[in-house]
């Protein structure tokens, strides 16, 4: 069974989005790492400029020491290891958030000579106000080779920061490399997707559009001899039945109207052939009526004079009719009196029968 073509059309857009999901999240995902990847990278540039600014501090902490001790001048630096700028440093938590082990194991290396350093530079200063000699030459050779070793060890925590900061500069130009690809990706993919989508959706939708618009075009021209095929069973198979139904529907229609048409055609031609019959019978018509006018005219003038007779007539049978009522009125009085003398005679007859049973 096909796919219906808004599935096919749903899925495409499904896929596309599906697609463009995945990779913003990659690319959301990568710009995060080059933005922690350039935070980190910013702390340990904030951290190796914090070691030379310790190392510039310690260097000039070195020289006053020296000078103090060779020449007596008043030493002004600081001898508490947690005071001075290595100290304060160690002690603000920075190394706790160090996770390079190598870089971890140098701070652990320089925390006790620096320590130790502080206590024999107040030693020294003190054993110079007894016996400077003896001072000098300590200092010589204990103190200054700490110093030394201390500075060596700031020099390698430098150092070490400086392969940090070159190493994860490098790791962010391959990330930013690797981002840049993705970022080509992120064009090239959806493209060819987009293509490749088109190429499979477009020619289900343009071949049936194409078909239907040559198929409403030759309908419109007057050509119903053709139908759709009924090769789809999506929406567009249900458009291609529809567009049919609606041309069957049409040719009927028209065929019903040229069938109505040479009807009334032919209809009005009996019409015009009964309307020429008519126009004769017409004019024959008119003969006859102007003949019927003239006999109607005479015969007018014959029922005058016979009106004029009837009416004579009228009279003189008004006349009869009075002496036939007189007539009916003495017939009526000689019956009433024939009636009478019936009535009579019965009795004189009832009495004659009397008088011959008394005898």
């Amino acid at each position: 069974m096909k796919t219906k073509l808004r599935t096919r059309i749903f899925s495409g857009f499904i896929a596309m989005s599906i697609i463009g999901l995945v990779m913003g999240i990659i690319g959301f995902a990568s710009i995060n790492l080059i933005t922690q990847m350039s935070d980190e990278l910013g702390e340990l540039h904030f951290d190796a400029e914090s070691i030379v600014d310790i190392l510039g501090g310690h260097n000039e902490w070195r020289h006053k020491l020296i000078e103090s001790v060779l020449t007596g001048r008043e030493f002004n630096g600081e001898l508490n290891p947690t005071m001075c700028a290595l100290g304060v440093w160690l002690d603000s938590g920075k190394l706790d958030s160090i996770d390079d082990p190598i870089l971890r194991s140098l701070f652990d290396d320089l925390v006790a000579p620096h320590n130790a350093l502080h206590g024999r530079a107040r030693e020294i200063l003190q054993m110079r106000s007894e016996n400077e000699e003896d001072a000098i030459k300590i200092f010589i050779e204990d103190i200054l080779p700490q110093t030394n070793g201390v500075t060596n060890g700031l020099m390698a925590v430098e150092g070490r920061y400086i392969e940090l900061i070159n190493f994860k500069t490098d790791e962010i130009k391959d990330n930013g490399r690797r981002l840049g690809i993705l970022i080509i990706m992120f064009v090239f993919i959806p493209v060819v997707l987009g293509l490749l989508l088109a190429a499979l959706i477009t020619p289900s939708i343009l071949r049936p559009i194409t078909a239907l618009s040559s198929y409403v075009k030759n309908a419109a021209a007057g050509d119903f001899s053709k139908r759709l095929p009924h090769k789809y069973e999506d929406e567009m198979g249900q458009l291609f039945e529809g567009c049919n139904a609606l041309v069957n529907y049409s040719e009927e229609s028209v065929k019903t109207l040229k069938t109505t048409v040479k009807k009334v055609r032919e209809s009005s031609q009996d019409m015009l052939a009964i309307s020429s019959k008519m126009a004769s019978n017409s004019k024959g018509l008119n003969k006859q009526t102007s003949s019927a006018s003239t006999s109607a005219e005479e015969f007018s003038a014959g029922m005058t004079q016979s009106s004029n007779s009837l009416s004579t007539a009228s009279i003189h049978i008004s006349a009869v009719a009075s002496s036939i009522e007189e007539i009916n009125s003495t017939i009526a009085s000689l019956a009433a009196a024939a009636e009478q003398t019936s009535m009579r005679v019965d009795q004189s007859s009832s009495l004659v029968d009397s008088i011959k049973e008394s005898i």
